[in-house]
């Protein structure tokens, strides 16, 4: 712990609302917006891997440091490939004007195959090497196939498509993907920084990638305002911010950040109903304006536990979490502390 104080207490001279590890610096939390990680989520999906698309996105956000302006669905899938123990099946469009066409493709593995053909009057049959025919929703085995599309005449335009619900395979790990993309050092690190940054859901909470520390709130969420001088949204007068606020709904579960003592569980002033737990040496975590209390005085928690109820009490302006981090007594950027050495990863 003392080693970990220490260089949260360094990197605390980074300059604020901006922080970094090696080549990539962040510069704004969540790191994608809503559109970008549903598409991840969406690939994810699509090649039938059991990790979250967070993982995909964390990989990325240090490959292309956090630029995901000229990033789009090929893109994702070249990264999902990269995981992918056997590819996925992008599906066939055969198009065009006449009486049709034959077109070859190749299943890589079993898997459920959807396949019709537009508009009125066109026909798609779809057969393997041998001939045999195969109707719509069949399971098809690996290896090569022909749709064939029949359109009345030569004037008329015509659309098949197929598509494959192929069966899971296996994956490559996180870090074996980290080594065939060459991320090593504080690159690597800040891709597990980053995965716990983005957070599983609920239900996976605690499970995350290893580390010392976990986000106090499952899923991503927007912080709202950073750590450092702002203009205190109630008095208008300009203040230093002594942790970090995110934008949590009111009833979300507010998690420990590590093993430690509860030293205060209670209505604490401008933090409303608030949470303190100490960690030792000298560090202390606030979790602050809770609905409710979920822990008492001199509780002994673990880390992920689960100490009070996302609110609004004491001097808020609406439903977020106010996050703190303190080393004997001074306050510290939290984000700072979420990272990783190059030694404790994978």
């Amino acid at each position: 712990m003392k080693a970990v104080v220490a260089a949260a207490g360094a990197l605390c001279l980074l300059i604020l609302g901006i922080f970094g590890v090696g080549n990539t610096v962040l510069t704004s939390v969540p790191f994608a917006d809503d559109e970008q990680r549903a598409m991840y989520d969406d690939v994810v999906r699509e090649y039938r891997l059991t990790i979250p698309g967070s993982v995909l996105l964390a990989v990325d956000t240090v490959r292309f440091h956090q630029d995901f302006a000229w990033v789009g669905l090929e893109t994702v899938r070249q990264t999902a490939e990269l995981f992918s123990a056997c590819g996925a099946f992008d599906p066939l469009i055969v198009e065009g004007r006449g009486k049709g066409r034959r077109v070859a493709f190749r299943v890589p593995r079993s898997g459920e195959v959807e396949f019709g053909a537009y508009p009125e009057g066109v026909t798609a049959e779809l057969t393997d090497a041998e001939g045999r025919s195969y109707a719509n929703h069949s399971t098809l085995a690996a290896g090569d196939y022909w749709i064939e599309v029949t359109a009345p005449s030569e004037s008329t335009r015509y659309e098949s498509r197929v598509y494959l619900d192929l069966v899971p395979c296996g994956q490559q790990e996180i870090s074996d993907v980290l080594d065939r993309l060459g991320l090593v050092g504080d690159d690597r690190a800040m891709v597990y920084h980053l995965i716990a940054m983005y957070l599983p859901k609920e239900e996976n909470y605690g499970h995350i990638m290893p580390g010392p520390f976990v986000w106090p709130v499952a899923d991503t969420w927007p912080i709202t305002s950073p750590f450092g001088e702002r203009l205190d949204p109630v008095t208008g007068e300009w203040r230093v911010h002594t942790g970090v606020d995110i934008g949590v709904p009111e009833g979300k579960a507010v998690h420990v950040a590590t093993d430690g003592v509860v030293v205060l569980a209670g209505w604490d002033g401008n933090y409303g109903n608030a949470v303190r737990v100490a960690h030792g040496d000298g560090v202390t975590t606030v979790y602050g304006h809770l609905k409710t209390v979920l822990v008492t005085v001199g509780q002994h928690v673990g880390k992920g536990d689960s100490v009070g109820l996302v609110g609004s009490t004491g001097k808020s302006t609406g439903p977020h979490l106010h996050f703190e981090w303190r080393v004997n007594g001074e306050p510290i950027d939290p984000l700072t502390v979420y990272h990783w050495t190059p030694e404790e990863t994978p």
